[in-house]
């Protein structure tokens, strides 16, 4: 796990001030923290700011799709930006994501739908009965975790959260569950075989997902880029302005 925390902050430049006056020293040094984290992280004052920066933060993804420190830094640094000094690039980003939305995209097609993915449907074709696998072991644990926000009214900041509770619950249940299964019918070595089997499959299976509705996306947009050329024509030009801007 990488944690990044900034830069340290000197304590014995406060010693003068702490000799002086213990409250304001401890104060100054208080407000010296919270400066620093609101520039490490992104403060989001209301929900409309927060939906434009989630935004951003896709098409930030996108661009560096390894590298989650940059992610947040770009995204500061554009909300910086903006605060001091608005301008027309806003209205252009939710322009943007409104027509994507309105024709059923996300900005991960835009940017691929040019590059050519040859053999990916050959692959997913191979790896078919792999995904079946992780897909029939794991679906109770995926359940458990979409179940509540597909049909509770839970603020979606906390999707991530209530994703990773339910898996985690789902693996502490039906793991084992499974588990002892395959024990009783089939033995120790074949159980210990399934039980190692269990998460890589499941990992393999959402992958497996991601990257099939992926490829369908791909190919919707391919087919109404052939014809309406000028609709990805207007959208990929909006996008790499959008990019020239930051």
């Amino acid at each position: 796990v990488w944690v990044y925390v900034g830069e340290p902050i000197p304590v014995r430049d406060f010693r003068g001030a702490y000799e002086a006056d213990t409250y304001q020293a401890v104060r100054e040094l208080t407000d010296a923290m919270e400066c620093q984290l609101q520039n490490l992280t992104l403060n989001l004052p209301d929900a409309e700011e927060e939906q434009l920066l989630e935004r951003l933060g896709q098409i930030c993804s996108n661009l560096y799709p390894h590298n989650f420190i940059s992610v947040v830094e770009k995204i500061k640094s554009i909300q910086n930006h903006w605060r001091k000094q608005p301008s027309e690039d806003v209205a252009t980003v939710k322009g943007y994501f409104e027509r994507l939305a309105k024709l059923g995209f996300e900005d991960r097609t835009v940017m691929q739908w040019q590059q050519g993915e040859k053999y990916t449907f050959a692959a997913m074709i191979l790896a078919w009965p792999l995904f079946l696998w992780g897909a029939l072991t794991n679906l109770p644990i995926w359940l458990i975790g979409e179940l509540p926000i597909k049909f509770g009214d839970i603020y979606p900041t906390y999707h991530g959260t209530v994703r990773f509770l339910g898996g985690f619950l789902g693996v502490l249940v039906f793991y084992p569950l499974q588990y002892f299964g395959v024990l009783h019918n089939f033995g120790l070595p074949a159980a210990l075989l399934f039980l190692c089997t269990l998460i890589p499959s499941g990992i393999f299976a959402a992958y497996f997902v991601f990257r099939w509705f992926q490829w369908l996306a791909l190919r919707r947009f391919r087919r109404m880029a052939k014809v309406n050329p000028e609709v990805a024509a207007a959208l990929s030009k909006t996008r790499e302005e959008i990019n020239n801007s930051w």
